[in-house]
């Protein structure tokens, strides 16, 4: 993908001739210009002093958004470094993601402050090269011990008020965006009631709350489901448990790990045909060793994981976290669900900016919205430019070669 330099100081980016993915349909060979960070045209022709990106031949997607997202290239974003978390804002750049939710998991208290700590500085100072922060998903700690899945059972918390306090102070100018939790334990609506007048978004994750409980739930505030499916009672005709719910509320959003291991593809059908995708978001839910080879790593917390052909499992067998990537989420969403291009665009992207109250400014390639932008390769969906604001952030080279599809 050649890019040239059309005057000396340069005003604005020009995307020329590309097959631009928007909510109306895909403009095929459709240039866009933005000035400021902020789309300004669709058409047209560069102005001296532009920086023109060639994209003929290629689909340009608004830039993907990740709810939640813990680590990848080896490092997770609670480790005791801002390198760590600037590696992994590089590295999901690389694979077309523009904005993300670094997500903490269950750590002990001081540990889980500090994490947040480390995560409100590096706000202040990001990688320029990285996928821009939006804020944190706070994964736990207070979180149902029976569907905990690969999180640590002995640093599960009972919901306190005084300690959620705590830890929105510790996440400071960060801030927390989206907090993981139980509804049904005990002292959680309180936290549900709390959270939701703020602005949180609350999700319910790793909880066994039956039909009637999350239905209470919604009433308190929650309006999300944290990796659907997974760490969570199955659907059963007499029980339809939280997952009844969830198809049925019109108020709740739900995320997916589309890596066709972690939920079988007639699940997500389900949840797209009853949600939408506008109501699915897709997400990667990416641990350290996302962009790696199989083999043995550490996981937070102290333990080891497994990755073998790419999916991420406790020695118990438990799965904990994926290699997935955006770029491959949505790449799935086309060939092995069958959605159109806008379709993949408004899961991966326009929906999770909904979920954030973001989408007047990101989410899809509009007039007056930010220069987000992933232009990959129509056959493969490899990433050959991200571009943040207007800013080509990476271009025509990736980390690690892509995980298995």
């Amino acid at each position: 993908m050649p890019c040239k330099d059309t005057g000396v100081e340069s005003m604005g980016l020009y995307v020329e001739r590309g097959d631009l993915v928007t909510e109306k349909g895909v403009l095929r060979g459709t240039s866009l210009r933005s000035k400021d960070g902020v789309i300004t045209e669709l058409g047209g022709s560069p102005r001296p002093g532009d920086q023109v990106l060639e994209a003929e031949g290629l689909l340009v997607f608004p830039g993907f958004i990740d709810l939640h997202v813990h680590g990848g290239d080896g490092a997770d974003v609670t480790d005791d470094s801002q390198e760590a978390i600037a590696r992994v804002c590089r590295f999901h750049a690389a694979h077309g993601t523009t904005s993300l939710l670094p997500t903490t998991r269950t750590l002990g208290l001081p540990e889980l402050k500090e994490a947040l700590r480390r995560l409100a500085r590096y706000s202040e100072a990001p990688d320029p090269a990285g996928a821009a922060m939006l804020g944190i998903h706070m994964e736990g700690p207070y979180l149902n011990e029976h569907y905990k899945g690969a999180q640590r059972a002995d640093l599960l918390r009972t919901p306190s008020l005084h300690e959620l306090e705590e830890l929105i102070e510790a996440a400071g100018l960060a801030p927390l965006r989206l907090v993981t939790l139980a509804p049904e334990l005990p002292g959680a609506a309180p936290l549900v009631e709390y959270l939701a007048a703020r602005g949180i978004i609350v999700s319910a994750g790793h909880s066994g709350a039956s039909y009637e409980q999350m239905l209470q739930a919604a009433d308190c505030g929650v309006r999300h489901v944290t990796h659907g499916f997974n760490g969570l009672p199955g659907l059963h005709h007499r029980e339809p448990g939280l997952l009844g719910a969830v198809l049925l509320d019109e108020r709740i959003t739900v995320e997916v790990i589309l890596d066709l291991h972690h939920v079988h593809p007639a699940a997500v059908q389900l949840l797209l045909r009853t949600k939408s995708t506008r109501g699915v978001a897709l997400i990667t839910d990416a641990m350290r060793a996302a962009g790696l080879p199989d083999g043995t790593y550490a996981s937070a917390g102290g333990r080891s994981v497994e990755v073998r052909q790419g999916i991420v499992r406790l020695p118990s067998g438990v799965l904990a976290g994926s290699t997935l990537t955006m770029n491959r989420a949505v790449k799935h969403a086309v060939e092995a669900m069958g959605l159109t291009l806008p379709e993949a665009a408004e899961a991966a992207a326009l929906t999770p900016a909904r979920i954030l109250g973001e989408a007047q400014r990101k989410g899809s390639i509009a007039l007056g919205k930010d220069a987000d932008l992933a232009i990959v390769e129509p056959s493969t969906y490899q990433v050959q430019a991200t571009v943040v604001r207007g800013r080509i952030i990476q271009r025509g080279r990736f980390i690690h070669d892509e995980a298995p599809s």
